[in-house]
């Protein structure tokens, strides 16, 4: 096979590869985007008009509820801490859990 012989094979070969390929995606339209991550943004960018996923509102324990109204007042977490007689990292997980302060 000489090679101009082989490039022009090479061009029909690929035509019809591509064409192939389309009607492929006509066929089964889970073809069209493969990497997982585009399909991803594509269904999100579908979806999206929904607001996505309802965000849950925990109600407040005892403890976030005495937080929820010192840092109203704004005090700081150290002194929130000291009142409430609790670590300064339980007062941060407390608050990073329910979202504090809250209105």
């Amino acid at each position: 096979m000489s090679p101009s012989d082989r490039i022009r094979y090479e061009e029909i070969y690929r035509a019809r590869w591509e064409e192939q390929t389309r009607l492929d995606k006509i066929k089964n339209p889970k073809l069209e985007i493969q990497n997982a991550h585009a399909r991803n943004g594509e269904k999100a960018k579908a979806h999206g008009h929904k607001g996505g996923r309802p965000k849950i509102i925990k109600e407040l324990s005892k403890d976030a509820t005495m937080l929820n109204k010192l840092l109203s007042r704004e005090i700081s977490l150290r002194e929130a801490a000291d009142i409430m007689d609790l670590t300064v990292k339980s007062v941060t997980q407390i608050k990073s859990r329910y979202g504090l302060p809250r209105d």
